[in-house]
């Protein structure tokens, strides 16, 4: 299913199907059928479109990820992630976070294939940069059950 959507400039959050929750496999094609569109999914099933960052909220975005890449290629003991990965939680939402690391024992138990869709998988470290427009409430969900490591706030 293909939707189109006016420009945004805050999140948007909606329920495809009130009935049922998609499965995995629907919400993948979901995300399959909509490429230009960045999106997550709550624990609560909800779809949460979120508009592109700014110029200065992807510039803090790459001064977090980019240390984190370069600390994940000297120690080898995982590997850090940028904001284009999404990660299936055990809990059923599915996060983009900005910056993540995964240690490689974690990787380990996942075949090439689910390495090439959501990972199902909880990464080690995850980072998200607040922009002007996000809410603190909407980043303070994604905190429980470990999954947010270090919240960075941009001025």
């Amino acid at each position: 299913m293909q939707i189109a959507l006016p420009e945004l400039d805050t999140p948007v959050t909606f329920i495809l199907e009130p009935d049922r929750r998609l499965t995995d496999k629907e919400y993948l094609a979901f995300c399959e059928a909509n490429p230009d569109l960045r999106i997550e999914r709550t624990a609560q099933g909800e779809i949460v479109i979120v508009p592109p960052a700014g110029a200065e909220s992807d510039y803090r975005c790459m001064e977090v990820s980019g240390p984190l890449r370069e600390w994940a290629r000297r120690t080898r003991r995982g590997k850090a992630f940028g904001s284009s990965v999404e990660f299936m939680l055990p809990n059923g939402a599915a996060l983009s976070p900005d910056a993540a690391w995964v240690s490689n024992e974690r990787l380990a138990t996942l075949s090439k294939e689910q390495l090439r869709q959501f990972p199902r998988l909880v990464p080690e470290f995850v980072a998200e940069v607040r922009s002007p427009r996000d809410r603190l409430s909407a980043m303070k969900r994604k905190m429980p059950n470990g999954w947010l490591t270090a919240l960075i706030w941009l001025g």
